[in-house]
């Protein structure tokens, strides 16, 4: 959604550009058909889905969804974040299983101490043993894209 924002606004701004930088010999109805488009672009931006709301996920919470793992699994807990869903949250947690880094999603009740786990995605089936509740593939990537930024952290690169 970041980067979604900013391109809009770096368009509005080449528009804008472009409509300063007109010459005299254009009559004088082209100029505000630039406008126009830029507040198009930024009507079509502000109905976009609006950003999911990221949570911290307690470590209690990445301890209990390991529990269920291998021992030989490391799980990042510091990268885990979190997403509200149905009657729940959306909890990705970064981890490295079999030599492999993957991006599991898991659903909890609560975020603190959760009573219901269950694995949200086959990257969490894969590494621990809740049982499958399928969660939707919108809250699932918002929750990795919240993860991803907690990883990568604030900057040009993040999503």
């Amino acid at each position: 959604m970041l980067v979604r924002a900013r391109l809009t606004a770096v368009t509005v701004l080449a528009l804008l550009g472009l409509a300063g930088c007109g010459s005299s010999s254009q009559p004088a109805e082209q100029a505000p058909a630039p406008r126009a488009a830029a507040t198009a672009t930024a009507d079509a931006a502000s109905t976009a889905t609006p950003a999911p709301v990221c949570h911290r996920v307690p470590r209690g919470t990445v301890r209990a969804i390991a529990s269920h793992g291998n021992a030989k699994t490391r799980f990042a807990a510091g990268g885990a974040a979190a997403v509200r869903v149905r009657s729940g949250y959306a909890v990705t947690v970064p981890a490295v299983a079999g030599g492999t880094q993957r991006m599991a999603t898991w659903f909890v009740d609560r975020l603190r101490a959760p009573q219901t786990v269950t694995s949200g995605n086959v990257a969490a089936l894969q590494i621990t043993n809740w049982p499958l509740d399928a969660l939707a593939a919108e809250p699932v990537r918002q929750s990795q894209l919240c993860s991803t930024q907690r990883v990568r952290g604030p900057g040009p690169l993040a999503p």
